[in-house]
């Protein structure tokens, strides 16, 4: 089994996550949305975003990971609900984001990130917690159907460049057992 670093990210960070996520959108969103959107992602603009929120998000956590002690691959992104409907069917916390590059896809990365983001939610004091993810994205939801994802019944659309796609929430109302089904050793 390959070994990953996993380690919090710094504000420093903020150009390596814009980057993986330009790359992560682009390897994973072909099927989804118009190619020249995703052609037209601008990394500097992404870069700005992640920026702010790393030094101004205070309860935003980024975790960046890599392949022993190679260039970032993936991060995920965690903390309290950004949905107020969320928060109202009693989930509070959210994985925000989890994108890995195709090429540690499928390796034990994303089991491990989930992993983490338990762990630290459980040491704030939160024991229940979400995530949004595309309707028309079946490797992502098949991942979080593996991890113990249910479906909870919200649905939204997100609207970009005009265009609206269809998301909706899987949950875990028992982040404990979602961190020991992920436990891993992490170098």
């Amino acid at each position: 089994m390959p070994e990953f670093l996993i380690r919090a990210a710094k504000v420093s960070d903020a150009r390596a996550i814009a980057e993986v996520n330009v790359a992560a959108w682009r390897e994973s969103y072909g099927a989804i949305m118009p190619a020249e959107y995703l052609a037209a992602l601008d990394v500097d603009e992404w870069e700005l975003g992640w920026r702010r929120k790393l030094a101004g998000d205070a309860g935003l956590e980024v975790l960046l990971v890599s392949q022993g002690a190679g260039e970032p691959a993936g991060f995920a992104a965690f903390g309290p609900p950004r949905s107020e409907r969320l928060a109202a069917a009693g989930y509070s916390g959210e994985f925000h984001a989890i994108y890995l590059l195709r090429s540690i896809q499928r390796r034990g990365a994303g089991r491990a990130l989930m992993g983490r983001m338990s762990k630290s939610l459980l040491e704030r004091g939160v024991t229940k917690a979400g995530a949004w993810v595309f309707r028309g994205n079946p490797p992502a939801r098949r991942f979080y159907e593996r991890l113990g994802g249910q479906e909870i019944g919200l649905e939204g659309v997100l609207a970009l460049a005009g265009v609206e796609y269809p998301d909706l929430v899987y949950a875990w109302p028992d982040l404990a057992a979602l961190e020991a089904q992920c436990r891993l050793r992490i170098s």
